[in-house]
């Protein structure tokens, strides 16, 4: 048995130029199944062709602090996509904070800064009985400005089949700063919350010039 956070690895103080371009799925960083602690941090994550930074399945903690994220403006991607299914619970703290995100949108879809999804299988290929959970989230103090339409600033979603199956506890979501281009731009939402959403903590942010300020659903 391997003990979680019984290694760090530290990505700082690096420049990603990506593609520039929607057709490819050159990513910035990718973290998958393991129980170190990850620590991402003072990085510039610049136009890749996909997400710039993917959590799936990740076990050991993470802190993703004062990087600066562009995205291009066609992908439908969110910058920080964390993911959660198959029966994996993540139980360590998951922290971002500090960061700054530029979502100049266009594409037919939408782009969220922020995500945390658990129980994707549901919604990738309809496997109902599809799990994941989180249970210590902090996102705080983070600088997202969403230009266009159908950009968004953080999610908590749930995309499991029933309840108690793709549950978020414990969520802190403070300090944030969450700017629209336009109060007209369609699909534009500060926080969502989806699903099974249980002792979120919503306090001292700032949200402006977006559809909707923040938006939960079933």
């Amino acid at each position: 048995l391997i003990p979680v956070d019984s290694a760090t690895v530290t990505i700082s103080n690096n420049v990603v130029n990506g593609s520039d371009d929607g057709t490819k799925s050159d990513f910035g960083f990718y973290g998958q199944g393991n129980n170190a602690k990850l620590v991402i941090t003072n990085n510039i994550i610049n136009k890749t062709g996909d997400n710039p930074i993917v959590m799936e399945n990740q076990a050991g903690s993470t802190s993703v602090t004062n990087n600066t994220f562009y995205i291009t403006s066609s992908p439908d991607y969110n910058p920080y996509f964390s993911m959660a299914y198959s029966g994996t619970s993540v139980t360590t703290p998951q922290i971002v904070e500090g960061n700054a995100f530029h979502i100049d949108h266009s594409g037919s879809g939408y782009a969220e800064a922020i995500t945390f999804d658990t129980a994707v299988l549901n919604g990738w290929n309809g496997i109902t009985t599809d799990t994941g959970h989180y249970t210590d989230i902090l996102i705080k103090n983070n600088t997202i400005y969403t230009e266009g339409p159908f950009a968004r600033g953080v999610g908590l979603v749930d995309l499991s089949s029933a309840d108690g199956f793709g549950t978020i506890s414990e969520a802190e979501i403070t300090g944030n700063q969450i700017i629209g281009e336009n109060l007209t731009d369609d699909q534009t939402f500060g926080i969502t919350l989806r699903g099974d959403i249980e002792g979120t903590l919503i306090q001292n942010n700032s949200i402006s010039d977006l559809k909707l300020g923040i938006w939960y659903r079933v």
